[in-house]
């Protein structure tokens, strides 16, 4: 349930925030999530708290019971924003990295894997299907039907695409640009 990213100069880590957990708890098993981020230096690995208050880090959406999917699945960076995979609000959570603050939400069912394509474009897993998506405004678009579950997904160098898909196929699916 975390995803990290980064942009060169900091890690960007993606959680779950546990309602009434207290600072500090591990293995805090309460039923209502939402999604957090944290942000280190990647020089040395320091906190860089977005707030003085580590109480106070960006969350985003609503606390809900996950009921048997993730809360965050994944987190990329580009152009300066966030964005942040949450299947159990059926959204993409849009931040800027440099505050936090929350930009925008895209709705998509089962939002799981996210990756980046000139950054004018982007792919989002949503259940068994991968979405294009425009980051601009978040329109989306069937791309392909992966047949599973997609769980991530990558750009790769020329071009295709990789999906890491779970049931009932359970392997690393490769697409083309056409899907």
């Amino acid at each position: 349930m975390t995803g990290v990213c980064s942009d060169g100069t900091d890690i960007y880590i993606a959680g779950a925030s546990a309602m009434n957990a207290a600072s500090g708890a591990e293995n805090y098993s309460g039923k209502l999530n939402r999604p957090f981020i944290w942000r280190v230096s990647a020089e040395n690995g320091a906190m860089k708290l977005y707030s003085k208050d580590q109480d106070k880090q960006p969350m985003f959406g609503e606390y809900k019971e996950a009921k048997g999917v993730d809360v965050v699945s994944d987190i990329e960076f580009s152009d300066g924003m966030l964005y942040i995979t949450a299947p159990a609000q059926d959204s993409v959570f849009v931040a800027d990295a440099a505050s936090g603050k929350l930009l925008d939400t895209w709705k998509i069912p089962q939002a799981s894997g996210i990756a980046f394509k000139h950054k004018v474009s982007c792919f989002v897993g949503s259940g068994q299907k991968i979405l294009s998506v425009t980051p601009a405004d978040g329109k989306t678009a069937n791309f392909a039907d992966a047949k599973g579950v997609v769980r991530d997904i990558t750009m790769l160098p020329d071009g295709k695409i990789a999906a890491s898909v779970g049931g009932p196929r359970h392997q690393l699916v490769f697409f083309d640009q056409y899907g």
